[in-house]
């Protein structure tokens, strides 16, 4: 069953190379990067597959081109007119915009493959290819997928022929031979997910959505990334969704948390221990401290080892490439002031991480937006500090303190902050394969260490 594509009303089409120059192109051009300095994950999807890919590379490359392998290699953007797009950033994945014939790609040396359909691209050590803004990949091997086209389509229906029947009550609703679940087992199938898994946990967000709508297309795609992107979360969970275990249980309870409005009652249905669900609830419910004077010995020193991992060595005047530097004061400087020393910093340099906790400044305005910071406060160590912290408990931090997810999941967290910290014990870091070739400082090679000293 083939869902209908409509062409995405919202956002004009991308310039052409050959009217680039003129008059109208411009005022197209400029309407496109204002829709998309702002535009929700949810919205782009509304983009047919193979016109996404256009809106977020830096030479708009035409799907078709890729497919062809007229063109092998392209580099990302998310930035637009100086506006970083955050929430497109975060939630666009390469499977959502790559052709679904590139089966291999590089990223620096790094090589990532898919084996299903539409999987999402893995390498060796089984990590998910992430896109960050400047990613730059190269294509390097296609395929005609028609074999698996065809393969995903006897499985979707022996499936649908060997489960007619069942006995387990939370399955006892569901009718396969209806043609209603056919887009989300086929979407579950494409993806590598458990079908069953995919029909317990989404099909209530689905079933009102009328078939072949672009808003049941819509949301049945942001839920299946969903749980790749979670799954990102839990790099040590072995995938399989029927071993009982601690962190499939917490993968479980992540994953309804995000995409189910019901999301405890169908972690009881699931078989997870009520007492685990409101521990769980209570720790994911707990509000962000704004509070310094809360913080523990052993907050104080994580953060002073991050600033340490990010050679700035407790300097709140430290700037990208001149760690040291205190000729320029940051702390007095108002927020709205080191925002624009920012921009114009990173014309001269790559990057425009600033103090002693190296926020780049997309990500310092995010906070400012989302937490209604006003620019007018000044950047003083206890600002500092008080950012720092808050991305802590953004990172999960209590959680982490109350045992809901392991110091290798809160390490994985932290490393997609800061670069210099490693992912995990491979000690490269998060972003290592990115355009800026990011390594893990020494420092930051050792945190697995520093959290057991600090949190045993």
């Amino acid at each position: 069953m083939s869902l209908e594509k409509q062409k995405f009303s919202e956002v004009p089409k991308p310039i052409s190379s050959e009217t680039r120059e003129t008059k109208e192109a411009k005022v197209i051009s400029s309407e496109t990067r204002e829709k998309l300095k702002t535009i929700s994950s949810r919205e782009f999807l509304k983009i047919p597959e193979n016109e996404r890919l256009r809106y977020i590379t830096k030479l708009q490359i035409d799907s078709t081109k890729i497919s062809s392998g007229e063109i092998k290699e392209m580099e990302f953007n998310f930035t637009f007119d100086s506006k970083f797009n955050r929430e497109l950033y975060l939630k666009t994945t390469a499977w959502q915009v790559l052709p679904k014939e590139v089966r291999e790609v590089k990223v620096w040396d790094e090589t990532y493959t898919r084996v299903w359909l539409k999987w999402e691209f893995f390498n060796s050590k089984n990590t998910r290819l992430t896109i960050h803004q400047d990613t730059k990949l190269e294509i390097s091997k296609l395929w005609d997928v028609k074999e698996l086209e065809m393969q995903n389509q006897n499985i979707f229906t022996s499936f649908k022929s060997e489960n007619k029947a069942n006995k387990d009550s939370w399955k006892d609703y569901i009718d396969l031979e209806t043609i209603n679940y056919d887009d989300l087992l086929k979407g579950a199938i494409d993806k590598w997910i458990d079908p069953w898994f995919a029909i317990f946990a989404f099909w209530d967000e689905i079933k009102s959505l009328t078939l072949l709508s672009i808003d049941r297309q819509v949301k049945l795609e942001d839920l299946l990334t969903t749980y790749y992107r979670v799954k990102n979360n839990f790099p040590e969970w072995n995938w399989n969704i029927l071993e009982e275990s601690e962190q499939r249980d917490n993968f479980v309870l992540a994953l309804l948390k995000e995409t189910s409005s019901n999301w405890k009652e169908k972690a009881k249905d699931y078989g997870i221990k009520e007492e685990k669900i409101e521990r769980y609830s209570r720790n994911v419910n707990q509000k962000i401290s704004f509070d310094l004077s809360i913080l523990q010995d052993w907050d104080r020193w994580l953060l002073d080892f991050i600033s340490h991992a990010e050679w700035t060595n407790l300097n709140y005047n430290a700037i990208f490439w001149n760690w040291n530097q205190n000729k320029i004061d940051f702390t007095s400087m108002s927020l709205w002031e080191i925002l624009n020393y920012q921009s114009e910093y990173k014309r001269k340099m790559w990057s425009a991480a600033i103090w002693k906790y190296q926020f780049m400044d997309y990500t310092l305005r995010d906070m400012i937006n989302r937490y209604d910071i006003s620019k007018d406060e000044k950047f003083t160590p206890e600002m500092q500090d008080k950012l720092a912290y808050i991305k802590l408990q953004e990172k999960w931090l209590n959680d982490f303190k109350n045992w809901i997810i392991s110091k290798s999941d809160f390490q994985f967290r932290l490393s997609q902050e800061w670069s210099s910290i490693a992912k995990n014990d491979s000690w490269l870091s998060y972003y290592h394969w990115d355009s800026m070739n990011n390594h893990a400082s020494k420092a930051g090679k050792s945190v697995r260490e520093v959290l057991d000293k600090l949190y045993a």
